[in-house]
């Protein structure tokens, strides 16, 4: 498969009109997405002891919101407690923002690729899954990055100072620019399409004529 200058203007143009339509900050469809994700997303972080005690839960909220301490305008919120003290410390997150918007950019660049059918199917099949598990690594970070920077007496300070460097590091290098979260899905896609572009879908392959016996 060849790709012309009229095929991928063709494929920029389905890219921006899916990307537009699916981006549309449609309030039903941001609490819809929370919903479904926040069950999910506790599946893994739920269980978690953090530290000495440390445990998160996310929770889908009722009203998108924003109050004056939070970073984004919130579709949930990051509860995180410490077993054995009252109360919890509430983080406003945007679900919409960090997982929502990379799955849908993916999606959109992968509806648009000049692939058959077959393999935009199995392109989807991977990379959907795949970013998931990428935001849901980003969830455990900023879990992790907040009971050791922010509740201090979670991790013991002296046991294990260059895995708290690496946390850190990881959280500066791809939680704190927002644009990383919308490099990540780019680049998913990109090397998706080079994997699967070019590919042959099987064919089967027709049986031999028979031959006819006088």
């Amino acid at each position: 498969m060849t790709w012309t200058a009229r095929r991928v203007a063709e494929a920029l143009a389905i890219f921006l009109g899916v990307l537009i339509a699916g981006a549309w900050p449609w309030p039903p469809v941001q609490r819809g997405f929370s919903a479904i994700y926040c069950p999910i997303a506790n599946l893994v972080i739920a269980p978690q002891t953090f530290g000495r005690a440390g445990h998160a839960r996310l929770s889908a909220l009722p009203r998108i919101e924003r109050h004056a301490n939070d970073n984004v305008t919130a579709d949930a919120v990051l509860s995180l407690s410490v077993a054995g003290f009252g109360g919890d410390l509430p983080l406003g997150v945007s679900v919409r923002r960090d997982v929502y918007l990379p799955l849908w950019i993916l999606i959109s660049l992968l509806i648009a690729a000049p692939l058959g059918s077959a393999r935009r199917l199995r392109a989807l099949a991977m990379g959907i899954p795949f970013m998931l598990a990428l935001n849901l690594a980003a969830l455990e970070l900023l879990v992790t990055w907040t009971f050791a920077f922010q509740l201090r007496g979670i991790y013991p300070r002296e046991g294990a100072p260059i895995w708290l460097r690496a946390v850190d590091f990881a959280y500066g290098a791809v939680l704190s620019p927002p644009g990383n979260r919308f490099i990540a899905p780019l680049a998913v896609g990109a090397a998706l399409i080079a994997l699967f572009h070019g590919r042959r879908d099987d064919v089967t392959k027709p049986s031999p004529r028979s031959t006819a016996w006088g």
